[in-house]
């Protein structure tokens, strides 16, 4: 039931799938059932396996995984033979080390860990891949809920301006020195920001992010 799972539901749809989500709240049910989710599932309630058994008896095609070291593994048993697990987060924690020999047992399985620094080094791939997002959303196939606005000149703009100046500075001087990996602190940056419900921390976080992706970017040039 978060951005990322809730834009998987509402795409999955439009290409045509059959949408089963796990969520942990009726709350969360009704908002993925919203979006585009035929079948929600609550996983803190019920065995998600048997619960995604009973509706594919054969298993899914692919499962698309944010939670991680929870629901990882006990997936594996929700796909069907030559489908495909793909973990994108770990909000409960990593995933533990994977028995190749499991993909064989559990029907020649394939997994994959798309980083998504990789699909933004290509220019031309990354814009393509906005392209075909953003139509999507024009299009009112995609709706993005947007959970909160704020207006720079009720937040002092001019002074959080010149925050963002200093902190590019600051974030570029440590990437190069420290060589600090982007996608790490990009996750900390946000959940700081996000924590704080701040407006000001809140820009400053996704400034920070932006300045130690560039900056990493840089020092491997």
């Amino acid at each position: 039931a978060g951005g990322v799972g809730l834009i998987l539901c509402q795409w999955a749809k439009h290409l045509g799938a059959t949408v089963i989500g796990t969520v942990g709240s009726e709350e969360k049910a009704r908002l993925v059932r919203a979006n585009g989710c035929d079948h929600p599932v609550l996983y803190r309630a019920v065995d998600f396996v048997a619960a995604v058994k009973a509706l594919a008896p054969e298993g899914v095609a692919a499962v698309f995984d944010g939670v991680g070291k929870d629901t990882f593994v006990a997936s594996l048993d929700c796909v069907r033979p030559f489908g495909m697990l793909v973990n994108y987060g770990n909000a409960s924690g990593h995933v533990p080390p994977l028995d190749l020999i499991l993909l064989s047992k559990k029907g020649s399985l394939a997994v994959s860990r798309p980083g998504f620094s990789h699909f933004i080094a290509d220019r031309k791939s990354y814009v393509a891949a906005c392209d075909a997002l953003f139509d999507l959303v024009r299009r009112g196939v995609l709706k993005i809920a947007i959970g909160r606005r704020y207006a720079l000149r009720d937040h002092g703009g001019e002074a959080l301006l010149r925050r963002v100046d200093a902190a590019w500075s600051v974030a570029v001087g440590l990437a190069l020195v420290d060589n600090v990996r982007a996608a790490d602190f990009q996750a900390r940056a946000m959940l700081d920001a996000l924590d704080a419900g701040d407006p000001k921390r809140l820009a400053r976080g996704f400034a920070m992010a932006a300045c130690f992706s560039s900056a990493e970017r840089g020092s491997r040039k």
